[in-house]
């Protein structure tokens, strides 16, 4: 398949700059380890796990904040809710 998109100067500086940091050879690299981790991510979340960076140092951890994990989120939360009334009332809608 091929995909096509416009992206900003700005991020393609990003997307150039991380290629570098990673020494990744391509673009195509790029979006396939970030699809990767994005896959990981959101499995994770399903399960009902933080994902976050750690500061062992300091003993403290910053969650990741993004729209399509948050989503998962919610949307596992309001199945449970639903579940939960569905066992509570007896029915099934």
């Amino acid at each position: 398949m091929n995909l096509q998109f416009e992206v900003s100067d700005q991020e393609i500086e990003k997307l150039d700059e991380m290629l570098k940091e990673t020494n990744l050879d391509s673009y195509k690299d790029l979006l396939n380890n970030s699809l990767s981790l994005l896959y990981w991510a959101a499995q994770q979340v399903k399960n009902g796990k933080v994902i976050a960076a750690v500061d062992e140092s300091a003993q403290k951890y910053t969650e990741v904040q993004m729209q399509a994990l948050q989503h998962i989120v919610e949307t596992k939360k309001a199945q449970t809710e639903a579940e939960t009334k569905t066992e509570a009332t007896g029915t099934d809608n």
